[in-house]
This record gives C-alpha cells, structure tokens and sequence, in this order.
C-alpha cells in the first residue's frame, strides 16, 4: 500500500499496536527498511526517519501481521476447481516431506 493507504488504515483502526510495516522499493523490489506502529507512533528500526520515503510513489508499506484475514469468497461452481488445485499442492508438499523425511533418516 502507499503511504495515504497507510495513514488511512491507521486512522481507521485496522493497523494495531505493535504491527511491523516493511517498506520496499516497488520498482526495484530493494527492502529498504521496517517501520513499526507502536503507541500511536511510525518507529523506523533503522533509526533514520526519511519522510521522502512517505512521498515517494515508488515506495509500498507491506504490513505484517496483526492484521485481520479476510475470508475468501468463492462461488459454488469455483469451489471444486480450488479444491482439486489446494490438493495438488498438498500432495506434492507432503511428496518433499516424506523425501526430507526419509532422507534425514538415511544419514
């Protein structure tokens, strides 16, 4: 989100206390640092507040946790297509597992 996205969440009560906020270079995909919102404050960890970052059309706020997760909706007729796609997914996830698994009891 851009940073009037940002202040507007925070207004709005969605950001809580405690929320770390990564902020990237859109462009460039470059982290550049992490901000947290605690007590009522933006505290950049890196110590070095750069409001030009908050200006910046380039830059996005990416919140971390501590913030509600939306349901999806998925209409009936979708609803099989994403579960034969989640279980593809699992099957191969617990494929690597059960490699990893077995690998680790080899050695």
């Amino acid at each position: 989100m851009k940073s009037n996205e940002l202040f507007e969440e925070i207004h709005s009560g969605n950001i809580k206390d405690g929320t770390k906020i990564n902020v990237v270079n859109e462009n460039t995909e470059e982290y550049i640092t992490t901000i947290e919102y605690k007590n009522g404050k933006l505290n950049w960890t890196s110590g070095e507040f750069d409001t030009s970052y908050l200006c910046d059309i380039n830059i996005e706020f990416l919140v971390e946790g501590n913030k509600t997760i939306k349901e999806l909706e998925i209409s009936k007729s979708d609803r099989k297509m994403y579960t034969d796609y989640i279980n593809n997914i699992a099957d191969k996830l617990n494929e690597v597992i059960n490699q990893i698994n077995k690998e680790r009891e080899e050695k």
